[in-house]
This record gives C-alpha cells, structure tokens and sequence, in this order.
C-alpha cells in the first residue's frame, strides 16, 4: 500500500485521516484541524490546526465525544494534494522538532481560503 493511501484510511475511532474537522466551542473554536493519525501509544487523536501550523493531540474520548456533541464538526473541505502533503510534512516537522518554528509562518489568514 502505498503512503498516500495510508493516509486517506477510515480509522477504527470514527475520524478519518485527511478529513478536516471544524471547532465550534472552546480553546480552539475557529480552527479548522487535519486529521492526521490515532496514537495508540498515548490513545489520542492527532490533528495539525491549519491556522497556525501546531500539532494538536486530544485523548479519545474527548475527540469523540467533542464529535457526537458537535463541537467537533467534519467538513467537506478537500485540500489540494501540494497543500496537503505540506501539511503532513509540517505535522511529522513538529514532532521531530518541537522547539523550532513551523515550515512555514502562521497566516491568520491562511485558513480563509480554503
């Protein structure tokens, strides 16, 4: 199977890898955040916030009950395959250097455009 295949598979968890999921309440209510993976080590789901480029892990249950509540909604945003694979580059990025600054610059703008 090839990597952007993997990608793009339905999780086991109700979230799906590529998806872009919208915040309508609390800390991050405005962001739009990409799915990325479920981390089974720490059992959370992993997103990169489109608006500022930052990793964002969330326990399970939490995600999922944000999700049936609501407050975590699904979109019908598709990324342009370039941008999405900046996405994923700049996701393993800032696991691998958590005190760096992003691949590219936060934009406050950059999520209006999608």
């Amino acid at each position: 199977m090839n990597h952007c295949m993997k990608f793009f598979n339905i999780t086991k968890r109700g979230f799906n890898k590529g998806k872009i999921y919208a915040v309508h309440k609390g800390t991050y209510l405005g962001h739009l955040l990409l799915y990325m993976e479920h981390n089974k080590l720490t059992d959370q789901h992993c997103f990169l916030s489109i608006k500022n480029m930052s990793n964002i892990n969330v326990p399970v249950k939490d995600a999922l009950e944000g999700l049936n509540a609501g407050l975590l909604r699904v979109t019908d945003i598709d990324l342009p395959k370039d941008y999405r694979t900046l996405c994923l580059n700049q996701y393993k990025f800032n696991i691998d250097n958590p005190n760096k600054k992003p691949i590219i610059e936060k934009d406050e703008n950059i999520d209006s455009g999608l």
